[in-house]
């Protein structure tokens, strides 16, 4: 009996440190300029937005691999990025849009490979967001839970014990860098990012092959549920494969194909692209595999465009105005 009544001490106190490092993190400086910090402004701007709205989701690769005033611009259709980071894992996106989505939106998924595939979030990324914005709790599942209680104890506990001492690393060590354009004030008033940013970085190549899906992936089945929720709402979601340098690709050939195998068989979603189609030079990218110059960025834009134009001239998706609303059309 003691030795169970020492367990639970050790479990409560574990608990309370974690709850304590949130409280203290979110009223740090440093997270309300962070770069996940973004997603305060970028919620907020579409909860006092109408519907009709063209709505860009992912991690990185979308927030810095489409330009949303660019499409905004060429179909005077409201426009908005809220691509930011892939470890905070697809449940969490889509739970966060089911409170965001209005009559009317298309919404434009772009999941990045990785996670896609395992359906699973990083825990780093999930604690600095929740130290951010405790209020995201909510957007947790069951294996995000598992994993922030597994690996993310340290993550909040570093982030309290940076307000005592500031020279220690951030939490997530090279998950978060210091670049003017990973901060919360690189985004503009779509959600974009800077498009100046990669001019002098260099990619860094990632050899690890990614893991192989079955053949009904958890996202699969996520995005499913997503889309029919979104259709009852009058609402439309598209996948949109996300960009990926073409090493990279060459590497993952045969995971990526199944992946996009399954995505095939999601009924009522529209897919823009096949993923051979989102291939891009080294050139083109900065940083990762998936991260695009502002160059690559507006020249992958422009390719949606026409194919949005093409669909609507078609019938598939008829131009709305803001506010009003659709159903979306079955294919």
């Amino acid at each position: 009996m003691t030795r169970f009544i020492l367990k639970l001490a050790a479990f409560v106190l574990l608990q309370a440190s974690i709850a304590v490092g949130v409280v203290i993190s979110t009223v740090s400086t440093d997270n309300q300029h962070h770069y996940l910090a973004g997603a305060l402004d970028k919620r907020q701007r579409l909860r006092q937005t109408a519907g009709g709205r063209i709505i860009f989701m992912g991690g990185s690769a979308t927030a810095f691999g489409v330009v949303a005033a660019e499409v905004e611009r060429l179909t005077g259709r409201p426009s908005y990025n809220q691509g930011l980071h892939a470890g905070l894992g697809i449940p969490y996106m889509l739970s966060e849009m089911e409170t965001l989505a209005k009559p009317g939106d298309l919404l434009v998924l772009s999941p990045e490979y990785e996670f896609a595939i395992t359906g699973d979030c990083r825990a780093s990324v999930v604690a600095r967001m929740i130290a951010i914005d405790p209020g995201s709790v909510k957007h947790l599942n069951r294996m995000a839970w598992k994993r922030l209680l597994d690996e993310g104890e340290l993550n909040f506990l570093t982030s309290c014990a940076r307000r005592i001492a500031p020279m220690l690393p951030a939490p997530g060590g090279k998950e978060f860098r210091t670049e003017q354009f990973y901060r919360r004030e690189a985004f503009d008033d779509h959600g974009d990012c800077d498009p100046k940013r990669a001019h002098h970085q260099t990619l860094q190549r990632d050899d690890t092959p990614l893991p192989y899906p079955d053949r009904q992936t958890a996202s699969a089945q996520l995005i499913h549920a997503f889309s029919r929720s979104m259709r009852e709402r009058g609402a439309e979601v598209w996948l949109w494969p996300q960009p990926i340098e073409r090493t990279a690709f060459s590497l993952n050939r045969e995971q990526i194909s199944r992946l996009a195998r399954s995505w095939l068989e999601i009924e009522g979603v529209f897919l823009v692209n096949q993923p051979a189609d989102e291939i891009y030079e080294a050139s083109d990218c900065f940083d990762t595999a998936y991260h695009l110059t502002g160059e690559a960025a507006l020249k992958r834009t422009r390719r949606f465009v026409q194919m949005f134009q093409q669909q609507s001239s078609q019938g598939a998706l008829a131009p709305i105005a803001a506010g009003q609303g659709h159903s979306a059309v079955g294919r």
